[in-house]
């Protein structure tokens, strides 16, 4: 074994161990202390990796083994930021209105080395744990998270049910000692700053004689930093806690949420049994409503080229390729899990999160696993209008799967409200989590359940003629 070898091989035990930690019966199994050790180890990881693509990368070599070797210490950065992200999915409940809405951010890059900052978030994380602030993500530790720096869950008391509070943090390093074992010992003073309010035990900190002495240009430019943070956060805050069936103006928009009731769960069923079949035959294929196939293969020494090339993947997707839509027939392949290109991935649950055998999850970390979904955005166009819906293509895209779908609202003997979305979204997280098109065409029809929950002038309210929006609010759901 290659030195490159083994450092890959230490880096994907370590991930595997951590990964064994993580689920919604797993997490909290060594207390607060434990969860909250598990994000700092999953960071940690996250820097070494960091640090080892650098190294990497200053070699300067261009052969065949040094480029791959580079690429899997990429994939498996990848795959501890969706460590992280499956640690604040299960630290959020799940809850994807939280989830998505701070989201909303470019994403941060995977930093080489501790910062004062990080050690900040980290530290606070570690000292507002309590029944009062709730249960702590770091959001360093995630690629999902993008607005704020740590959130804190608090449960409500109702089943599956929380308050979340958000805070940017900002840290100020005091001084820097040296103890007698020889250890650099730091003072920091951290700041935490939000939009919601705090609980009584918090305190309203006393600027540091570093703060006071600042140059007005200097505390000038940070003003300007932190008030488009706080911008961004009033913008999540506002979506995270959007109220069900109410129209609420959200930054220049009007917004629209809704609960879906009965929403399709993912087949994991099937999921189990399609990875049981490819471990004993090597190769095993399922179908989602004609409209999604899923190809599994597995190779107890990796899936190789030829595994892929060997496997009767053409023969299996035949079944999607529908003579009755002619050319609107357009087939769709992607990779599973999602790597770091993919668009929506902040969206789609993590895939340490299925509920298939832990083996499983070992399996496609160490290549032995693949999983290729292939769709049919053509069929998908059928299904919806045999639902009831208008389907139209997007003139202004080149991608006619980029289709435009029209539901319509009837507010009986008072208006009709035509409601236009694009379902391309809801098509990729469908396919990642195994929920087959029926989730798609929920989603779809959700906006048409509007008239029977809240009257025409609570939807479309006086405040947004003014503003200009004449059409229905942005739907949330």
């Amino acid at each position: 074994m290659s030195r490159d070898e083994r450092v890959l091989l230490a880096f994907l035990v370590k991930l595997e161990k951590m990964a064994n930690q993580v689920g919604v019966k797993r997490l909290f199994a060594d207390g607060l202390e434990g969860y909250l050790d598990l994000q700092e180890s999953v960071f940690n990881l996250q820097l070494e990796l960091q640090r080892a693509i650098g190294e990497a990368k200053r070699r300067g070599k261009k052969d065949a083994d040094s480029l791959g070797y580079l690429k899997q210490l990429r994939w498996l950065r990848w795959q501890s930021r969706r460590l992280g992200d499956a640690i604040a999915w299960c630290g959020l409940l799940l809850n994807r209105q939280v989830i998505y809405a701070l989201a909303k951010n470019e994403p941060v890059p995977v930093p080489s080395s501790w910062s004062d900052g990080h050690r900040g978030a980290f530290q606070f994380a570690r000292e507002m744990t309590s029944s009062e602030w709730g249960i702590p993500i770091v959001h360093d530790v995630t690629s999902a998270l993008r607005v704020g720096d740590v959130t804190f869950m608090r449960p409500s008391g109702r089943d599956a049910e929380a308050d979340y509070r958000t805070v940017e943090i900002k840290t100020t390093r005091l001084g820097e000692s040296i103890n007698e074992e020889g250890e650099s010992l730091l003072k920091l003073n951290v700041t935490a700053i939000g939009n919601e309010p705090f609980p009584s035990l918090a305190t309203v900190p006393t600027p540091s004689e570093a703060e006071r002495n600042s140059p007005p240009a200097r505390r000038h430019r940070a003003d300007r930093r932190i008030e488009r943070q706080l911008a961004r956060m009033d913008i999540a805050t506002a979506s995270k806690n959007a109220p069900l069936h109410k129209s609420t103006k959200i930054g220049d928009r009007h917004v629209f949420s809704l609960a879906l009731t009965d929403e399709e769960e993912p087949h994991w069923k099937e999921l189990r049994r399609a990875i049981r079949d490819a471990r004993r035959e090597g190769y095993a294929y399922f179908e989602l409503g004609g409209f999604v196939g899923y190809s599994v293969i597995y190779d107890s020494a990796g899936v190789s080229t030829e595994n892929i090339q060997s496997a009767s993947l053409i023969e299996s997707v035949t079944g999607l390729v529908h003579e009755q839509i002619g050319d609107r027939n357009s087939i769709t392949v992607s990779s599973i899990p999602d790597d770091d290109q993919d668009t929506y991935t902040s969206k789609v649950l993590p895939f340490y999160l299925w509920e298939v055998p832990q083996r499983a999850i070992r399996d496609i970390l160490r290549h032995r696993l693949v999983i290729v979904a292939t769709y049919n955005s053509g069929w998908m166009e059928k299904l919806l209008t045999d639902a009831g819906l208008t389907v139209t293509s997007d003139k202004a895209s080149r991608d006619h799967r980029n289709f435009e779908v029209i539901a319509n609202l009837e507010w009986e003997g008072e208006a009709q409200v035509e409601y236009h979305s694009h379902v391309w979204e809801e098509m990729v997280v469908a396919v990642h989590e195994f929920r087959g098109p029926k989730a798609v065409i929920q989603r779809a029809l959700a906006p048409a359940e509007a008239p029977g929950l809240v009257a025409l002038n609570e939807f479309i309210p006086a405040e947004a003629l003014k503003d200009g929006q004449r059409q229905a609010p942005e739907q949330k759901k």
